[in-house]
């Protein structure tokens, strides 16, 4: 659990003032929805228009949460996918139905909540609380403003109230439970008869005539894909840094300035032991997790073994495997109260008990990595290389422009611009409309090479400006249209296609005429059946070495009788089962109260889901709702 902490808490205040600002947009300027002039719409909700601008602005805000969340991993492009784009509007459209849903119930927010809502946000808080002028700070670099921010959050939380309600209406009565839990614990006896595909792949045969059939009616499938190569001038600003020149005496002062960039800062290594409180326990639940760590500290206080208790006693199950240990870790990645407790504990001791989202923990530091000032020597070249792009990017933004407008000037070749600049024109290899390599699986250079004006016109494309850091302009000088390949090349893949196909449907087949002879048998005659048949045991609902499919569907038949009803089931593979419940074994899973009302929460919970999801399928079917795919 406290690895996951560590995990979430990276990055810790960009993911919660993203994550909040997405929270806002569950009504952002829901005014900006509803428009007096004509724009570019990307749904429309009773007349009511969700424009482009306010679709531009919840994928800048996806996007910004992704990064966050995601760092390193996230991958540029990921919502230019039409299912994503099409997943953000109808979220769009689901916004705007509860803010509306909310408006016209009555429901507000008052002052005095909002304001409390707002100071308790970690992200706008300094050492001494909450920061207005960090606010401010906060919501600038993320174009908002304080007004609007805070009436869009008024909104959101009016919008909470009533998701909030709905999660929370379900109750689970102690019958439920218990039927639950007998259902959850039943055991089965079961028998059942595989037919593999792979058993008819070397009996069966496909003819020439089906291949040829097959190829002419997908032969969509079978064509190259679209091609083009392009050549390319390209400005690099490392080419100016390489230009410019740093002295020792200057590198010394530079480091001087910037020391705060190459320190590494405290690091400590900790154990934990958690006794876990939900985030809604009642008192009685907190005080029975306050009282059992206390009594878990004493006997570390006299002479207990920490990892022994923690392995014994924490909920944190991924540590107490480790005996409590989370490893080396900085600031800014746990849970604030803990992360404050574990860097004012010495070495060695045992600390209070400790209250954060998770529940209760008594920490160990075991090690302390003092900051640290990485040298002059193992940070010159860094320094030096930063200093040098800072110099050039002035000559090197200039040569932008200049490169743009000598393109423009000359839109059916890049040579005078070459010769202008002293650049050599580079070629790439042909590369599709997915992209290549290098250059050509760089998102900007592939839409510029697949543009109308750059492919059809043959003009030179617009100057593509890649991280600040290197610049291209391109023209295509090969396109290659779609062909069909010829059959004898795809003629294998296809005879596996159809072979996979016909072993399936034969199958199938052979899986159905066992079903009906099963279950046409009289009583007597029950017991002979060709094909080997295989028994098992007590099977649970989550049998490990049974398809998933199979499960499910021997845990809905209904309760054997003296002649047991046998059922069939294709799988995904081709694989084709005969299967019957021959025993069934009522064994109800046993729970303590805290398990039980655990449960009790977690299927509450489900249920108020389930609500909520009714809740807008609700207010969809009374809507008019229309949406505009194009404009995406």
């Amino acid at each position: 659990m406290l690895v996951d902490i560590r995990r979430n808490f990276q990055k810790a205040a960009a993911v919660a003032i993203i994550g909040l600002l997405v929270l806002a947009f569950a009504s952002w300027g829901i005014a900006d929805y509803v428009t007096g002039f004509t724009q570019v719409k990307v749904a429309s909700i009773n007349g009511s228009v969700i424009t482009d601008q306010a679709y531009a602005q919840a994928r800048q805000l996806q996007e910004q949460r992704y990064r966050a969340s995601l760092g390193d991993n996230y991958q540029p492009g990921t919502l230019d996918d039409p299912t994503i784009k099409m997943t953000l509007v109808q979220e769009l459209v689901d916004d705007f139905l509860r803010v509306d849903d909310a408006k016209s119930n009555g429901y507000r927010v008052s002052p005095q909540r909002l304001t409390k809502t707002i100071t308790e946000i970690d992200a706008f808080h300094d050492e001494q609380g909450f920061d207005r002028e960090l606010y401010q700070q906060i919501l600038n670099r993320q174009g908002f403003s304080i007004s609007r921010f805070e009436a869009d959050l008024a909104q959101s939380i009016i919008t909470e109230q009533i998701r909030t309600g709905l999660s929370k209406s379900s109750v689970i009565a102690d019958p439920e439970l218990d039927l639950l839990l007998r259902l959850q614990g039943e055991q089965r006896d079961i028998r059942f008869q595989l037919i593999t595909r792979d058993d008819q792949l070397d009996k069966l045969e496909v003819s020439d005539q089906a291949i040829q059939d097959f190829y002419n009616e997908h032969i969509d499938r079978f064509q190259t894909p679209e091609l083009v190569r392009i050549e390319y001038l390209e400005l690099v600003l490392d080419d100016y840094a390489d230009r410019e020149t740093l002295d020792d005496e200057a590198l010394a002062e530079l480091y001087e300035e910037q020391q705060a960039d190459f320190q590494q800062p405290e690091k400590r290594r900790a154990s934990h032991l958690l006794i876990s409180v939900v985030a809604d326990a009642d008192d009685d639940e907190v005080d029975a997790a306050l009282t059992k760590v206390d009594g878990l500290r004493r006997q570390l206080i006299e002479g207990a073994d920490f990892g022994e208790l923690a392995k014994e006693n924490s909920d944190d199950l991924g540590s107490a495997k480790k005996a409590g240990d989370l490893g080396l870790f900085g600031k800014d990645v746990m849970d604030p109260a803990f992360e404050t407790a574990a860097f004012a504990l010495p070495l060695n001791q045992i600390s209070d008990p400790v209250r954060s989202a998770f529940g209760y923990h008594l920490i160990k530091v075991t090690e302390i990595q003092q900051q640290q000032t990485q040298p002059l020597a193992e940070v010159s070249a860094e320094i030096s290389l930063r200093h040098r792009r800072q110099q050039a990017e002035s000559a090197f933004f200039a040569d932008m422009d200049e490169l743009q407008d000598s393109t423009d000037e000359q839109p059916d070749s890049l040579q005078p611009a070459a010769d202008q600049f002293g650049l050599e024109i580079q070629q790439s290899a042909l590369f599709p409309r997915y992209g290549g390599a290098g250059i050509t699986a760089t998102k900007e250079v592939i839409d510029q090479a697949f543009s109308d004006d750059v492919l059809l016109e043959q003009l030179n494309s617009q100057l593509i400006n890649i991280e600040d850091s290197r610049a291209v302009v391109l023209r295509v000088v090969e396109h290659q249209l779609p062909t069909a390949r010829p059959l004898t090349e795809v003629r294998q893949p296809i005879l596996e296609v159809l072979k996979e196909q016909l072993a399936a449907d034969t199958t199938k087949q052979m899986g159905e005429a066992l079903l009906e002879q099963l279950n046409n048998q009289t009583e007597t005659s029950n017991s002979d059946t060709s094909g080997e048949w295989q028994d098992r045991l007590k099977i649970t609902r989550t049998q490990a070495g049974l398809p998933p499919p199979l499960l499910e569907a021997l845990f809905r038949m209904a309760s054997p009788s003296d002649s047991p009803v046998h059922e069939g089931l294709a799988l995904d593979n081709g694989d084709y089962i005969v299967y019957a419940v021959t025993k069934l074994h009522d064994q109800p899973l046993t729970a303590t109260d805290e398990e039980r009302l655990q449960l009790q929460r977690n299927m509450e919970r489900l249920r108020g889901d389930i609500a909520l999801i009714g809740y807008l399928k609700g207010l969809r079917s009374e809507a008019d709702i229309k949406i505009y795919p194009e404009n995406l």
